[in-house]
């Protein structure tokens, strides 16, 4: 069952479909519509990645909960039914995405006549759509297949959720389809074709984001491997899932990498090191002395896949909480919305962020997984607001993750959008993407600079070190402010 908050997403992704498919086929048609097109469905690609590496995550987790329970509950039943759903809309949006640029891989005329760059894209995204499905089957939809349990209950029909019979066999037709192998095949070949021109335009943050997301699916390194691949070319797809056994068995470093990008491609948490500012004692002694509830903490992490395509410098914001002792001064500490993480902030968890898996409530020492962090502090609020500000902070945990980045949503939250719906007091610039109004962090960080600011500067560091002479100058010139 689709919701009514999710069929416009569809259809808008259905018309972008026609439209490419339309000018596909016109040799008249200007590389500028190409380029448009492209861009606006890059945006709600993205979304929808992000969106399917939370699914993904999801139902491993879930999967590990429930598969030695000897009754479901009718909890399990109906988050079993909703996952099944979600599953299967996340499959035909990025089926959507796969055929919009397939056939970009053939030089037709009307393809020829594409700018290259846009034409690496459009397979780019073709290609990942398609290594995204093979993933999604290898790592999460397989545990349920092969339960038995599991599989028959997915495969009845169930009206609540307006679920046909054999539903999860269906969606697993194309994966053992060696004409879909061949396609993805093609479209590999042709990236690796390009691949020396990729690498000359590694500052387009699109192309960065695209390539890099290619290269962390695990289903990638299968179907590259070409003398397997030929050799198996017609086999059921149980040849695939051993080749995702053979290559995480492969011994000593390359397995420990292997294991770590499928694990890391699995919940989305995709980077290619750790952060600066991670593992750093005194950074972070400093910072529990300096942070004061309801801080704002801005951070960039350039080595992480979902850090190409956010908006401006930054890339995250989160809320500091407050301490035990803080929160009983200011008479909240036993207030029911605060009695629930009396746990979390006794063991050092006072940072309220939105992640993919929902808004938590997480330590410093997690956070610092980073390369900047810019702290940013409301200097007129009252006793009273601060109260109020908090409790409010604590209300947005547990609330699950905004993949439309719209401010206007009241059940899901993004990160940048905790600051937007906590501090009232302030007027917001956003941006209008999509038909939708969107915060991003470096939105936030405009504040700092207007007329008669309410928020300012108290902390920042730049690639790993404290910025001390100018700070506020510097975050001028990384955001464009």
């Amino acid at each position: 069952m689709t919701t009514l908050s999710q069929q416009p997403k569809l259809m808008k992704r259905f018309v972008v479909f026609i439209a490419l498919t339309l000018i596909g086929f016109n040799a008249e048609a200007k590389i500028t519509d190409h380029n448009k097109l492209l861009s606006a469905q890059l945006l709600e690609f993205q979304q929808a990645m992000e969106e399917t590496f939370a699914l993904r995550q999801a139902a491993v987790s879930f999967f590990e909960k429930i598969q030695y329970t000897p009754v479901l509950s009718g909890d399990n039943m109906v988050i079993l039914g909703q996952g099944m759903d979600d599953n299967l809309r996340l499959q035909h949006a990025l089926m959507i995405y796969q055929q919009s640029y397939q056939a970009w891989v053939r030089n037709t005329q009307n393809v020829k006549q594409l700018e290259r760059l846009t034409r690496i894209k459009g397979v780019l995204i073709a290609l990942n759509a398609s290594l995204a499905l093979y993933d999604n089957y290898a790592l999460a939809v397989y545990l349920y297949e092969k339960n038995p349990r599991l599989n028959a209950i997915l495969n009845t029909g169930d009206q609540s959720f307006d679920r046909k019979r054999s539903e999860l066999f269906k969606s697993g037709v194309g994966f053992h389809s060696s004409v879909n192998r061949q396609k993805i095949r093609q479209a590999i070949t042709f990236i690796d074709a390009n691949e020396t021109f990729i690498r000359e335009m590694a500052d387009d943050d699109e192309l960065a984001y695209l390539y890099t997301l290619m290269q962390m699916s695990p289903s990638l390194y299968v179907l590259k491997d070409r003398a397997n691949f030929l050799k198996n070319l017609h086999s059921d797809f149980t040849f695939y899932l051993r080749q995702i056994v053979n290559y995480s068995t492969l011994g000593g470093k390359d397995t420990v990498n292997f294991i770590s990008m499928v694990f890391g491609n699995t919940v989305g948490i995709v980077q290619t090191r750790k952060g600066k500012l991670y593992n750093q004692p005194e950074i972070e002694a400093y910072l529990k002395t300096h942070l004061k509830p309801l801080d704002i903490l801005l951070e960039k992490t350039p080595f992480r896949l979902t850090d190409k395509l956010i908006p401006g410098h930054f890339g995250h914001a989160a809320i500091w909480l407050g301490t035990k002792t803080e929160l009983i001064e200011l008479g909240i500490w036993d207030h029911p919305d605060i009695r629930p993480y009396h746990p979390q902030i006794e063991d050092g968890r006072m940072i309220v962020e939105a992640l993919r898996s929902g808004v938590k409530i997480n330590s410093l020492a997690d956070f610092m997984n980073i390369d900047d962090l810019a702290v940013i502090r409301h200097n007129h609020l009252s006793a009273t607001m601060t109260r109020e500000y908090i409790l409010r902070t604590a209300r947005q945990i547990g609330k699950s993750y905004d993949f439309n980045f719209d401010v206007e949503e009241q059940e899901r939250i993004v990160c940048s959008e905790i600051a937007y719906v906590v501090f009232t007091d302030l007027n917001w610039p956003t941006q209008k993407t999509l038909g939708r109004h969107t915060i991003s962090p470096d939105n936030i960080v405009q504040k700092v600079f207007m007329d008669n600011p309410k928020l300012s500067l108290t902390a920042f560091f730049h690639d790993g070190e404290i910025v001390d002479i100018e700070p506020k100058q510097r975050l001028a010139d990384l955001t464009g402010l």
